[in-house]
């Protein structure tokens, strides 16, 4: 996929789906590293250990603050609004340009 990708398409900003799904993948190696140290080197985790340990997540992330609720929904304090345009290239090609990003 990465050398699909323009350059212009490398140097711009994550979009918020990339950015939910590097929280997503932070959030599980936490969980992970955290029940790991608790139970030890002799075995892993059961699923029950990392969804206590997922629980206690708590970070700022790419896509703003991560938390997960005891029903282990995402707990988003806040709001984010994404602001963007979109630009005709030459050629007639559509082109998607995020122009601010609001967290509150």
């Amino acid at each position: 996929y990465v050398a699909a990708m323009t350059e212009q398409e490398l140097l711009s900003p994550p979009s918020m789906a990339s950015r939910y799904g590097y929280d997503g993948v932070f959030a599980s190696a936490l969980a992970w590293t955290k029940a790991r140290i608790r139970v030890g080197a002799e075995r892993c985790p059961t699923g029950s250990e990392l969804l206590e340990e997922l629980r206690g997540v708590d970070f700022q992330g790419a896509s703003g603050r991560v938390t997960f609720g005891d029903n282990g929904d995402r707990g988003d304090a806040g709001v984010i609004v994404m602001i963007r345009n979109t630009v005709a290239l030459a050629g007639g090609e559509l082109q998607d340009v995020e122009i601010g990003v609001y967290v509150a």
